[in-house]
């Protein structure tokens, strides 16, 4: 069998399940007649009172039967006209049950109140009502025009549920429907007393059916409609006026008599949740609205051509510089963004974000709020206007200038940090080959004389190598790799030494003042380079007023709290002191400002400036643990803000830094045996000659591997061993250490192209050494030397 066939006979309709009584009782009916013929042609009494008790036997069964089966029948009527009955009684139709020969058994109300039968009704009624049809009559009497209706009730066609309808009234709500809904429905007179209700409507009111079908409560007393607007087409709102629990809104629908015109009752729809779902629905949307205007983001909604048609406050602050969004609302946010011309990036962005690209974003400029950048997001939306759904764009902006400010700064930072590496590297390369010329030119002039033709020759080399060797000491005070000699100093005191000089420099035209704080703390600085410092600001300020003007030092203290201030200082939390350079000249280009502290980079004109004048600046401030930001806009001068860390007696050791004096070489020829190690040949043969020619006896290594093994040999006494701090392999220090230990008490000499403090602090504190910075001149070196072994 394949599947339709088994579809099919599950589809067919269940066999009906015959009773076996109907062939019992024919065999039985059977039977008996032919015992009773038998009985008659044989005249066997017996057998013919045997046939007549066969046959009795199924026909007593079938008149039984019969009867139940009628009282059945009977009582499944009355208990439909019983369970039919309330409902009747609540119609407002008129109704009746009719029973055979059309015997009323059962009416309602407006039966009665329509003049019709009470006791039967005509035949033709009934017939109509057995046909299925409804038919029109005419009254006798007064002539009026009815309907009849109804069905049967039961398995009995002679019981009737009739219904009668005057013709021309309008079809009305039959009550009994909603006796147990969720509805509320009553009746009214003329007058507008109540005549009739359902159970939920009373219990709305809290009162009962009977009480308020007397007819004596007026349907103002149940509604109050005032509060209320007029809903239209026979609907109303009011307030249900219950004894039991406040007011209540609800909505009435009214049935209307079409003969007269007035209202006959109605049904009445509780709102009370509707009311409470709008009321939770207007809530929620002002909630939302307030969230909406608190959010710390810009948020609007764009029409398709980009017109704004809502905006929070936010978003009107941003884009428009107020809070108003009236300012925005029905405005092209197109025309409102600065789109350059010179860079068609920003313009592509926002056409991706309008036109909902995945993941798209803007960063744009608007013309109101030219300073501030924002970052614009969109998702796509609809809206209904009228009938039809609109596209719409909902966009959310960001104000993003502080980022982008840091971004910048990191930017800047790092590409600092990396040229500061790059010149640092330079820098310690050509010490070391200014310290071989510087020395070379030192040992020929010990042969040639001013009166020696050479001699001009040779100082004009040496003249040249110390200039050069002055710019290498401003990359590595740029790249924070130079020696410095921190002292404690009160700012007040160096700049009011300073302001003479100062002066001086910046000429009659231009006037200086000072403003210092009455309780400024102390730094702690190297002398010399702050006063570098404040010259090369004092300076680019006057260059930028040719025709005079105004400068201005101020100086304060600057607490954990008042740092937050400057986020750009981009400093860790502390005491500082604070120090501006102010002037009123013509200001720095937006462009050029994030370059001033480059090496090399200059506005000047060719041969006015090196370009290492702001660098050096930059990079003295940041080894002193500070930090240095220039403000500025163009024709309104420039603020160069210098922070400091403000000095804590005690907080750290102060270090002493010998110097390597400039003194004539020692009359009395040396006796100690020194050791030179030094990777870079030229500036060990300098100086092994330079040492040797004052008598001591130099011995000589290019590596430290090498000096070790001279060390260790012990074939002779070392008194001094000097060496360069940077080697392969092993390095100066850990020579140092080694040589140390193999001979307890020698002294040290460490020379090198980079600042001290680049290695001191990972050194061994208990390693004690003295430092000469490259690049140093013969007598540097002999005097030193000198100095460091006449030391007890």
């Amino acid at each position: 069998m394949d599947q339709v066939d088994a579809d099919k006979l599950r589809e067919a309709p269940p066999r009906e399940k015959r009773s076996i009584l109907p062939f019992l009782r024919g065999i039985l009916a059977g039977a008996g007649g032919a015992l009773i013929g038998v009985g008659v042609a044989t005249g066997d009494v017996l057998y013919g009172v045997t046939g007549i008790v066969a046959v009795a036997i199924p026909m007593t069964a079938i008149t039984i039967s019969n009867h139940l089966a009628e009282r059945h029948r009977r009582q499944s009527v009355e208990a439909m006209i019983e369970e039919i009955g309330p409902a009747m009684e609540l119609s407002s139709v008129a109704r009746a049950v009719t029973g055979p020969g059309g015997l009323v058994l059962q009416h309602n109300q407006p039966w009665y109140r329509m003049g019709l039968p009470v006791e039967t009704v005509p035949e033709a009624w009934a017939t109509a009502v057995e046909g299925g049809h409804a038919r029109q009559f005419t009254l006798p009497g007064n002539g009026r025009q009815i309907e009849v209706s109804g069905r049967s009730l039961g398995p009995r066609a002679s019981y009737l549920l009739l219904t009668v309808r005057e013709v021309g009234m309008p079809p009305r709500v039959d009550p009994g429907i909603f006796e147990h809904a969720d509805l509320g429905w009553f009746e009214m007179d003329h007058d507008g007393c109540i005549t009739a209700l359902n159970a939920t409507l009373a219990s709305w009111l809290g009162r009962t059916t009977e009480e308020i079908g007397e007819g004596r409560l007026s349907i103002f007393e149940v509604f109050r409609p005032a509060e209320y607007p007029d809903a239209g087409d026979g609907r109303f709102r009011a307030d249900l006026l219950s004894l039991e629990e406040p007011p209540f809104p609800v909505e009435v629908v009214l049935q209307t008599d079409a003969r007269g015109g007035s209202s006959r009752g109605g049904l009445v729809i509780d709102l009370r949740e509707i009311v409470r779902s709008v009321e939770a629905l207007a809530e929620s949307a002002e909630r939302f609205g307030r969230f909406i205007d608190d959010a710390p983001v810009g948020i609007a909604a764009l029409a398709a051509d980009g017109t704004v048609e809502e905006a929070n406050p936010v978003f009107a602050e941003l884009a428009a510089g107020s809070p108003d969004p009236e300012l925005v609302l029905g405005k092209d946010l197109h025309k409102m963004i600065d789109l350059p011309a010179e860079d068609p990036r920003p313009s592509i962005d926002f056409a991706q974000v309008l036109a909902g690209a995945e993941g798209a974003s803007a960063e744009l400029r608007f013309k109101a709020t030219p300073a501030m950048t924002m970052r614009l997001f969109a998702t796509r939306a609809s809206r209904l206007q009228g009938t039809q759904e609109q596209p719409t764009r909902i966009v959310y902006m960001l104000d993003v200038s502080a980022q982008k400010a840091l971004e910048e700064q990191f930017v800047q930072s790092q590409k600092m940090q990396a040229v500061g590496q790059l010149a640092g590297g330079i820098a310690h390369d050509f010490n070391n080959l200014l310290t071989a010329i510087i020395g070379f030119c030192d040992l020929l002039l010990t042969r040639h004389g001013p009166e020696d033709e050479s001699f001009p020759d040779v100082m004009q080399i040496k003249q040249n190598a110390n200039r050069a060797a002055n710019l290498v000491r401003q990359l590595l005070a740029f790249s924070r790799r130079q020696t410095l000699r921190p002292k404690v100093i009160d700012i007040r005191d160096t700049l009011n030494d300073l302001s003479t000089l100062l002066r001086r420099l910046i000429g009659a035209n231009i006037r200086l003042d000072l403003d210092h704080a009455p309780d400024l703390g102390p730094v702690r600085v190297d002398p010399s380079q702050f006063d570098q410092v404040i010259i090369n600001l004092v300076v680019n300020a006057r260059d930028a007023m040719r025709e005079g003007g105004h400068i201005q030092i101020r100086t304060r203290n600057l607490s954990r709290r008042d740092l937050r201030k400057f986020p750009s200082l981009e400093l860790p939390p502390g005491d500082y002191v604070l120090i501006d350079v102010q002037d009123n000249g013509h200001g720095i280009p937006r462009d050029v400002l994030p370059k001033i502290f480059e090496p090399f980079f200059t506005t000047k004109e060719v041969g006015a400036g090196t370009g290492l004048g702001l660098s050096t600046v930059y990079g003295i401030v940041k080894q002193t643990g500070g930090s240095i930001v220039a403000e500025s806009e163009p024709g309104q001068g420039t603020t160069f803000r210098i922070a400091l860390p403000r000095h804590v007696a005690g907080s750290d050791a102060e270090e002493q830094v010998i110097e390597a004096p400039e003194k004539p070489e020692a009359s009395a020829p040396g006796h100690e045996t020194i050791l030179i190690v030094e990777d870079e040949d030229a500036v060990r043969n300098f100086a092994v000659r330079a040492l040797r020619r004052q008598g001591y006896r130099v011995l000589e290594a290019p590596t430290g591997e090498e000096a070790m093994e001279l060390i260790n040999g012990g074939a002779e006494r070392i008194d001094l061993l000097v060496s360069d701090v940077v080697m392969p392999s092993m390095d100066g220090p850990s020579l140092a250490r080694a040589a140390r230990d193999r001979l307890p008490g020698l002294k040290v000499i460490m020379i090198s192209g980079y600042a001290e403090e680049q290695f001191r602090k990972s050194l061994d504190p208990g390693l004690d050494f003295t430092f000469l910075a490259k690049p140093f001149s013969l007598k540097q070196l002999g005097g030193l030397v000198r100095e460091v072994l006449d030391r007890g």
